[in-house]
């Protein structure tokens, strides 16, 4: 199931400055998200919702959210976030026709409204997120290398 998230919301031009709280959302406002497969392999999907990328928020099994706004609130029926739930683990007490966070796509996601890209540091291994840089990805061999 692919949703376009610019369905949803049509960022204006206006731009993120440090003079307080945000009351637009950007050109930058985006989705982002890490999975990970069978192999290990840690997959990051950033999508703006201005932007033309559809993203596959779900598995085939169900449907994980009762829409966008159910992503940004970002918890489940009894107020537990959504990231803190471990792949695998389905909400008790729901019938297979409703919204169950196991049937996400992704383990880890977030909206942002920033200019933020994430890597992986390559010297490290941990999980950078650089502020108004774009973070240019190497491919090789069918993954993203850094």
């Amino acid at each position: 199931m692919a949703i376009y998230l610019s369905d949803f919301l049509n960022p204006s031009s206006g731009s993120v400055t440090g003079g307080g709280a945000v009351t637009q959302i950007s050109d930058q406002y985006a989705y982002h998200a890490l999975s990970r497969d069978a192999d290990g392999l840690l997959t990051y999907t950033k999508a703006l919702l201005n932007g033309t990328e559809s993203v596959e928020l779900t598995d085939s099994s169900g449907f994980a959210f009762n829409g966008l706004e159910d992503m940004l609130d970002g918890k489940t029926d009894d107020g537990t976030d959504y990231n803190m739930w471990q792949t695998g683990t389905a909400e008790t007490g729901k019938q297979p026709h409703e919204t169950n966070i196991d049937n996400r796509n992704h383990e880890q996601f977030r909206f942002d409204n920033l200019k933020l890209y994430y890597y992986l540091d390559p010297s490290t291994g941990k999980l950078v997120a650089r502020y108004k840089q774009d973070y240019v990805y190497a491919a090789t061999g069918g993954s993203t290398a850094v």
